[in-house]
């Protein structure tokens, strides 16, 4: 009984193997190593298993060359005839580039049957042209490994298991290289429909849906057909859970068409690291998901691993000091964005981050003429940016510089006319400067350019009670500001000053009543005592 069961296991792991070899299936591999090592343990005394699992273990990086030497040479032990046991051995000894012993060991497979020594001879050849290439060239083994190559080549045909895996492998090529081309050519001339089936049909008929189906996942993604491509994917992955590229391709969809699926993308970015390749793109989108999901620390620490990966990319530097800006670490956020402006690898892009850095100077460190001179450099790069000259003006308007705010919110309604906030602000700007006409058309020009904008309605009607007496404009304006915003505290606080101006001491009552319920949450009217206001009244 145990020797079916061996003798099971064993044709399990063959057939494991092959597939392995033909197809690079990652679940061929480990259900080749699980009956490889049942086959040692039912019975011990098949040196096959053990050559063949010190392969599959150190491709698979599960074992060092001296373990998977160790292994050749318990099969030697086992059976020291056995011409793969002395292939495999010399083959790692090659690899630890100790030549003598693994010269030993394939003349020895060599000389136990010289009529099936194709692979020996190649190997000894391979090994001689790797000598002289690497150590230093003399004519010896050179011509050594010229003889082996060509006697190894011409035995090669009484080398049946040689043979019968080249042909495999030559049939195999040709399926895939058959439907690769037609579904290609199909794609060229627009016939993306005929090209999946065509991909499709190499699925059924050839088994490489690890291929194909990446392909298919394509088409749909160009076609827009988004959920049928994760299907593709997936399946890929079911073949090979860390094939690199479909693990790329279905993060980025579930990134960028799921809004609610940040935390699966999270995960197959994840694991995508676990394959070969550039980390840094890896890390990068992880950070913005981490970002997203509102976990800042995991997303510093994403894009700083991405930093570590490349020091010179901008884009990773600007992301880092990003989060470190979200996370209150202001001081190493102003550093990377530093980094990344001195980088500059397009100037728009870098006349946004300039500005960035400016905000970290004029709201964290309250440094204005650090931030002016930081707006002032994204400006040099990008001189056509309106949100940069407003955010200059609103410095130079918090600092009493009016002149030089009138002159950059100027040049942000030249580049554009429909920002109701740059107009209020301009207007607020001439009301401090006295202009209270030209204030008036301003604010009326911000209101025009958005009715629904409060802000705009409460200053006008300042100037109006203020600047002008017009106390019944003034109060309509007022009304217009709280009817927009139901909670704008300072609309109803001067709604309560129009009304006490024409002597309406409970209209003016019950609007600056609503002001000091709303201020007791919002603390916006910190310099009046609307209390006391109310009070004055009624004072007889």
């Amino acid at each position: 009984m145990q020797k079916n069961i061996s003798t099971d296991d064993l044709e399990f792991a063959r057939e494991a193997h092959e597939r392995w070899l033909i197809k690079n299936n990652k679940k061929d591999l480990e259900k080749a190593i699980e009956y490889y090592s049942k086959t040692i343990v039912s019975n011990p005394k098949i040196p096959e298993s053990y050559y063949r699992l010190a392969m599959l273990l150190w491709e698979s990086g599960q074992i060092s060359l001296d373990t998977a030497i160790d292994k050749c040479q318990l099969a030697l032990t086992v059976a020291p005839d056995n011409i793969n046991a002395h292939l495999y051995a010399g083959y790692f000894w090659k690899l630890a580039h100790n030549y003598d012993k693994a010269e030993k060991e394939f003349k020895k497979a060599v000389d136990i049957n010289p009529f099936l020594s194709s692979r020996g001879r190649l190997n000894l050849g391979l090994l001689h042209a790797e000598k002289f290439s690497k150590i230093k060239f003399n004519t010896g083994s050179f011509i050594k490994s010229f003889y082996y190559i060509i006697t190894g080549f011409f035995i090669g045909i009484f080398d049946y298991p040689y043979i019968k895996m080249s042909l495999s492998k030559f049939k195999e090529s040709f399926d895939i290289g058959k439907y690769l081309i037609t579904g290609n050519i199909l794609k060229i001339f627009g016939l993306k429909q005929k090209a999946k089936k065509t991909y499709k049909k190499a699925c059924k008929k050839t088994g490489r849906h690890e291929i194909f189906g990446k392909l298919i996942g394509d088409i749909d993604i160009q076609n827009e057909n988004i959920e049928q491509a994760v299907v593709f994917y997936n399946k890929v992955l079911e073949i090979n859970p860390y094939d690199r590229e479909a693990l790329l391709k279905k993060a980025t969809i579930l990134q960028t068409y799921y809004e609610d699926k940040f935390s699966e993308a999270i995960d197959v970015y994840t694991k995508a690291l676990e394959t070969d390749g550039e980390r840094g793109y890896i890390y990068y989108e992880l950070g913005h998901l981490y970002l997203k999901a509102e976990e800042v620390i995991n997303a510093v620490n994403a894009f700083k691993l991405a930093v570590e990966e490349d020091k010179t990319n901008a884009f990773f530097h600007n992301a880092l000091g990003y989060a470190l800006f979200q996370a209150g670490q202001y001081e190493e956020a102003e550093d990377h964005y530093l980094v990344a402006i001195n980088l500059n690898p397009e100037t728009e892009w870098t006349a946004t981050v300039c500005r960035a850095a400016a905000l970290i100077y004029s709201d964290v460190k309250h440094n204005n003429e650090k931030a002016i001179r930081m707006y002032k450099q994204s400006l040099s790069l990008n001189p056509s940016c309106s949100e940069t000259y407003t955010a200059l003006a609103d410095l130079y308007f918090n600092e009493g510089d009016y002149d030089k705010a009138l002159e950059n919110y100027s040049k942000s309604i030249e580049l554009n006319r429909n920002d109701a906030y740059v107009f209020n602000k301009l207007a607020t700007t001439l009301w401090q400067k006295n202009f209270v006409e030209e204030a008036i058309i301003a604010y009326k020009t911000a209101i025009d350019t958005n009715p629904c904008y409060a802000p705009a309605y409460n200053n006008l009607g300042v100037v109006y009670l203020d600047g002008k007496n017009m106390i019944s404009e003034a109060k309509d304006c007022f009304e217009c500001a709280i009817e927009n915003d139901k909670d704008y505290t300072m609309a109803y606080f001067n709604a309560g000053r129009a009304y006490e101006a024409c002597n309406d001491k409970i209209q003016a009552a019950k609007y600056y009543g609503n002001a000091l319920k709303l201020n007791e949450h919002k603390k916006e009217i910190v310099d009046i005592d609307i209390e006391q206001k109310i009070h004055n009244l009624f004072e007889v």
